[in-house]
């Protein structure tokens, strides 16, 4: 408790460089969820304010060790990966959070995060056609991601692809203008 609030103080006054040891000790100490949300402090503090993505991504890890659907845990792991320019291991998280995403509209997201960084990053156009088709699986109208996967399809010259796509977008859409946009 003493550790928790004069945590609090330095936090409040900035001083970063007693608040940082002390989360340490306190993660060290503690179990469970204190333990993880000392690390998750401790991985934001390094990566927002100490710019230390390395440590960020260490803090992160090891709540993701013992808990691997750890949602704080994920995201400051994405946060570090995605500012260190670590794409290939930002793929793999994102892999390993579809496992535990339990409802479909965080599959969607994060499918298209993949399929984003497929295409952008990797240039992997064909890599990020499979992603956003599993998007498509997920919610057949979502109108982005067909959108996307048009241009995609283009890319690859994957006429017939193309074509049944449009095909699949004229029969969910009724607006003509609607139609006309993919």
């Amino acid at each position: 408790v003493v550790s928790q609030a004069l945590s609090r103080i330095y936090e409040q006054n900035h001083e970063l460089d007693r608040l940082v040891p002390l989360l340490s000790r306190q993660a060290d100490e503690e179990r469970g969820p204190r333990r993880h949300a000392a690390l998750c402090r401790l991985g934001d503090l390094q990566r927002a304010h100490l710019g230390d993505l390395e440590e960020a991504r260490r803090s992160y890890e090891l709540v993701l060790e013992e808990n691997p659907a750890h949602p704080q845990a994920l995201l400051g792991l994405d946060q570090t990966l995605a500012q260190a320019g670590r794409y290939k291991d930002l793929l793999a998280s994102l892999h390993r959070q579809l496992e535990n995403s339990p409802t479909p509209r965080q599959q969607v997201a994060l499918w298209e995060r993949i399929a984003a960084l497929y295409e952008e990053e990797f240039l992997l156009h064909a890599d990020a056609a499979v992603a956003l088709q599993s998007v498509l699986r997920l919610d057949p109208s979502r109108t982005p991601a067909m959108t996307s996967l048009a241009r995609l399809y283009r890319t690859l010259e994957q006429w017939q692809d193309l074509c049944e796509l449009y095909q699949r977008h004229r029969e969910q859409v009724s607006e003509p203008k609607e139609q006309a946009g993919l």
